[in-house]
């Protein structure tokens, strides 16, 4: 999976208010960049999902499918997973990776997941508990011709502008929802992320030669022991 090297230092918490960031990217991206995601989505084979032993968490009841991208029907609304190293994978991150949230909550993409609401369907307060690993998560309007649907994260409204991008850290912590859809269809790109493996992962040092941390910068950047 694409990995971003970029890291968060820690010690700079001492200056922040709350451990808690909202990063908003306005239009970043091209209308043509949005189509062409939504017609990756549309070209995506619907399957019937059961739950697994993870609560929120979905698999194909056909196992042919399980590592397969797939879109589904759950409460409403239609999801589109994209499964790692896919030729659709790859191509949604040519085409977004400059637009993408940076940072030590942000460093290594664990799901890419599709979703379609449709008139009517809403997305109620919720916080996204189904990987214990997340730590982040964006989200890419890709369309915003409907009305309705508009986010809601930490009390901070959010217009539907097509190619925002709208990321938030702690996102296992962060109560977040989308409004009911009033009229037409709303259409998202969901990302969800994980922090950098600091022990496998290579860094830049200040020759611009490639590294591995030192336990201690490790222990820094992870506040280990707190």
């Amino acid at each position: 999976m694409p990995k971003q090297k970029s890291v968060k230092v820690t010690s700079d918490q001492e200056k922040a208010n709350s451990n808690n960031f909202i990063v908003v990217h306005d239009q970043v991206l091209q209308q043509w960049v949005c189509d062409e995601l939504i017609k990756g989505f549309d070209a995506m084979p619907i399957v019937e999902v059961g739950e697994t032993d993870t609560p929120n968490d979905y698999k194909p009841t056909d196992p042919s499918m399980e590592n397969q991208n797939h879109r589904f029907e759950l409460q409403g609304r239609i999801r589109g997973t994209v499964q790692p190293h896919t030729p659709l994978f790859e191509k949604i991150f040519d085409l977004i990776t400059f637009a993408l949230p940076k940072g030590y909550e942000f460093a290594t993409v664990n799901f890419v997941q599709f979703i379609k609401y449709t008139e009517g369907s809403h997305f109620p307060w919720h916080q996204d508990k189904t990987d214990p690993n997340d730590t982040g998560t964006s989200l890419l309007f890709m369309n915003d011709n409907f009305i309705g649907g508009q986010l809601t994260v930490a009390g901070h409204k959010f217009c539907n502008k097509q190619g925002t991008i709208v990321a938030f850290n702690n996102s296992q912590n962060v109560w977040h929802s989308v409004e009911p859809i009033l009229q037409g269809t709303r259409y998202v790109l969901a990302i969800w992320y994980g922090k950098p493996n600091l022990e496998d992962d290579l860094f830049t040092d200040a020759d611009g030669e490639p590294r591995h941390l030192s336990q201690e910068e490790i222990n820094k950047l992870t506040n280990l022991g707190e």
